[in-house]
């Protein structure tokens, strides 16, 4: 619930910055708009600097068909290579390398 305060501060000071821009342009700057932009896009940068760490729940959408055909599991390991592979090529050595 935090995070959506913090998103909503955050949009709130980007709409406060864009009237101030508007306001510019008009030619009647008013600073009012360009400080209280500033002071909630701190805020929210703070809370949401706060919120950072908590992940998200995890989807709970497709369970039934996860369950029933034995997905979400990790993925299993590519295979290893086969046997009669060629080896890698020998890697060149560097201007100062001993030989």
């Amino acid at each position: 619930m935090l995070r959506r305060i913090g998103v909503f501060l955050a949009v709130l000071g980007i709409a406060t910055l864009a009237l101030f821009v508007m306001s510019d342009m008009a030619r009647e700057p008013n600073g009012w708009l360009l400080f209280y932009g500033i002071i909630l896009l701190g805020l929210a940068f703070g809370v949401l600097r706060i919120t950072r760490g908590s992940a998200a729940p995890g989807s709970e959408r497709f369970r039934l068909m996860r369950r029933l055909f034995g997905g979400g599991g990790k993925p299993s390991a590519p295979p290893p290579p086969a046997a009669s592979a060629p080896p890698p090529p020998a890697r060149k050595r560097g201007l100062f390398k001993r030989k």
